[in-house]
């Protein structure tokens, strides 16, 4: 038996007991009769609503357990290199490479500063960044200066597969830089994008230290 059957049921017996010595008083019988229908439907409701918080729950915790299976069968990994303009500046090249060793196909979102790249200054064990630089993954790139570039937002990986994502930034100096990638599961359905929802999602990440000389 339920929980909700067996809240209807407890409710029709408690009404039968409290009805009993009022069957020869038919006006108190009937408001006895209509206050445990009430009591029986905010019961029925109150139950409802828990299985439903149950419910949902364990699809959630599911969820959750199907995306840590996924972020273990997938490694990112990141490369950089770099080259000396002849306009005085660095180019720096790093390169985003995913494999997808699981049992499904992966999909990562891309935000806009998923690559970043810092030049960082350090003194003993501290840090500290006074430049940054967020350069995007193109799909298109316009020779049109007016027409904005076509930004990638969505990498899929299929089973077995292998992504790689080139990016490119040019800076002015030598020093250390701090080059980072991140990116979360690309859900399509609404997701809540509240801070507290984004600190609960898996996030793949890679970083490593260059420099420049």
């Amino acid at each position: 038996m339920s929980i909700r059957s067996k809240a209807k049921a407890c409710a029709k017996f408690l009404g039968m007991l409290l009805c009993f010595p009022f069957k020869k008083h038919q006006a108190t019988y009937n408001i006895i009769i209509a206050m445990v229908t009430a009591l029986t439907l905010v019961w029925a409701a109150m139950t409802y609503h828990l299985l439903d918080q149950r419910e949902r729950a364990t699809n959630e915790l599911y969820e959750i357990k199907e995306r840590i299976k996924n972020s273990e069968s997938t490694t990112v990994s990141l490369s950089t290199e770099y080259t000396k303009g002849l306009d005085g500046g660095y180019y720096i090249y790093p390169t985003i490479t995913i494999k997808n060793v699981g049992k499904e196909k992966v999909k990562l979102y891309l935000e806009n500063d998923a690559m970043t790249i810092k030049k960082v200054r350090l003194k003993d064990d501290k840090i500290i960044a006074y430049e940054s630089y967020n350069p995007n993954f193109y799909e298109k790139v316009s020779s049109n200066p007016e027409v904005k570039n076509i930004r990638f937002r969505v990498m899929e990986i299929p089973v077995d597969g292998e992504r790689k994502i080139p990016y490119a930034a040019r800076v002015n100096d030598t020093g250390v830089y701090y080059i980072t990638f991140s990116a979360r599961p690309y859900d399509e359905k609404p997701s809540d994008e509240s801070d507290e929802s984004k600190d609960k999602e898996l996030v793949w990440f890679a970083a490593e230290y260059k420099d420049i000389r």
